[in-house]
């Protein structure tokens, strides 16, 4: 009996322990966090790369946040009439990755990931690029 209780004790002392990842700890009910792919219709290897590791990066490591529509990964083309506004927009001057927090449908904050051109040869680098840049736009309130 003695052993069984220190055994369930041990498990509860591991699990409180366990550290909790930045994006589980964000307060998100109430805003929704879009990362924007922006590109043009011809692309190069590089640009559609670029999107590809963006896309994935944010698909495969806030899944859960995903699920519960929380966070958002678009591509989007600005050569499109309905578009060209967000050149404008997000002062865009080459393809980019975009953060946007939207809250009440009301864009509130955006940050432009400005090194993915940098990173784009290094798929580790890229992926823990966007991955950090975005736990801490999770945690910014």
């Amino acid at each position: 009996m003695v052993k069984k209780f220190f055994m369930i004790f041990c498990f509860f002392l591991i699990c409180v322990s366990m550290p909790i990842p930045l994006y589980a700890q964000a307060k998100t009910a109430e805003s929704k966090i879009m990362a924007y792919y922006f590109h043009t219709t011809f692309r190069c290897h590089s640009c559609s790369q670029i999107e590809k590791y963006s896309q994935d990066a944010i698909e495969s490591n806030f899944k859960d946040l995903i699920d519960r529509d929380i966070v958002a990964f678009k591509s989007i083309n600005v050569d499109k009439p309905e578009n060209k506004h967000f050149i404008k927009d997000y002062k865009l001057y080459t393809k980019s990755l975009i953060l946007s927090r939207v809250k009440d449908g009301q864009e509130v904050e955006s940050k432009n990931l400005t090194q993915i051109w940098q990173k784009a040869r290094n798929k580790d680098r890229f992926y823990k690029y966007v991955i950090d840049e975005m736990n801490q736009f999770l945690q910014e309130r």
